[in-house]
């Protein structure tokens, strides 16, 4: 089995964290011991190149507050190319209803746009959120400061807002993370505009 890349540095030189009372014989080069007492902010995979700690049950803490996808209200990504290509996905909790609503430019040089709201099951919604967390690992991005920005850069940005209002924010200009494609992958099942 493959080791999952860090979403920080990409790097595949990643181990496993084991919780509780270890094996005599466990393998130090494949786990990393985790301590006896497994809460939800503990991380479930560790980088040996950066150090960074992520995984199913890893979560960003403010304070006493936990960020994780069990309070997710609203997710929000917004993308911008030199071609003038724009695209936005909002998808959140409104009104009793998980509702999306996409917006992008169709054709090359942002000749047509076209913008869709529709609700989705709280399954999909469920299942959205856990992928965001878990398999593409999005509270453990890198953000950091650039300081060079090219003329016409490609531009992203992500916005998590959650329910204790606490709120998770990251922007790149022509600086893409590790797991970005699929990330991208992951949001593409919402853009229908029909």
């Amino acid at each position: 089995m493959t080791n999952p890349k860090c979403p920080n540095c990409g790097s595949l030189d990643t181990r496993k964290y084991l919780y509780g009372y270890p094996p005599s014989n466990y393998d130090s080069d494949l786990y990393v011991l985790g301590g006896d007492v497994l809460f939800e902010s503990n991380p479930l995979y560790h980088c040996n190149n950066c150090g960074t700690d992520f995984g199913l049950m890893v979560a960003k803490v403010e304070g006493s507050e936990i960020l994780s996808q069990h309070n997710l209200e609203n997710f929000t990504f917004t993308e911008y190319t030199p071609s003038r290509e724009f695209t936005r996905l909002i998808v959140g909790e409104q009104r009793g209803e998980i509702l999306v609503n996409v917006h992008g430019t169709l054709e090359e040089g942002g000749d047509r746009e076209a913008e869709k709201e529709y609700i989705i099951t709280e399954e999909l919604w469920e299942d959205f959120k856990q992928r965001l967390f878990n398999e593409v690992y999005i509270l453990s991005w890198p953000i950091e400061e650039l300081k060079h920005v090219p003329e016409e850069p490609d531009m992203w940005a992500i916005h998590l807002n959650f329910k204790n209002g606490k709120k998770f924010e990251m922007v790149g200009r022509d600086n893409f993370p590790p797991y970005y494609k699929e990330f991208k992958d992951v949001i593409d099942q919402f853009f229908i505009y029909d």
